[in-house]
């Protein structure tokens, strides 16, 4: 969604369904206006199989996010308003500061990720 000029007005009870794809893809909402968000971002990760990463839902000029405001995983939970502009619900976060919603592999992913490298690494050095 583009806002040229003028504001969204995302109203209570609204929804907006963003679908999160690996590499940082998603649709977004973006533009040189200004957007009050009251309702509800639905995320729909069907699509993803990246194990971390980071996807920009909001960039606008102006932000204002009201006390309806949350996010919910597409037939799943919503998130826990965790202050300070930050909502998260297991490894997901999203800053409303920042407009970008976030997932970090959780430990064990992490560490299979990092062990996995260090072996091609090493592969590779003995090449």
């Amino acid at each position: 969604t583009l806002i040229s000029a003028g504001t969204l007005e995302f109203a209570n009870g609204g929804e907006q369904r963003f679908v999160i794809q690996d590499a940082g893809l998603s649709n977004a909402i973006t533009g040189a206006g200004a957007a009050q968000f009251d309702g509800l971002f639905r995320l729909d990760v069907d699509l993803l199989t990246d194990a971390g990463g980071t996807w920009t839902l909001a960039s606008v000029s102006s932000a204002t996010y009201g006390g309806t405001f949350n996010l919910a995983f597409l037939g799943g939970p919503t998130f826990s308003d965790l202050g300070g502009g930050l909502y998260g619900s297991g490894d997901w976060t999203y800053s409303t500061l920042s407009g970008q919603l976030t997932l970090v592999p959780e430990p064990a992913s992490l560490l299979l990720l990092v062990t996995g490298a260090w072996l091609v690494g090493a592969n590779r050095r003995r090449a």
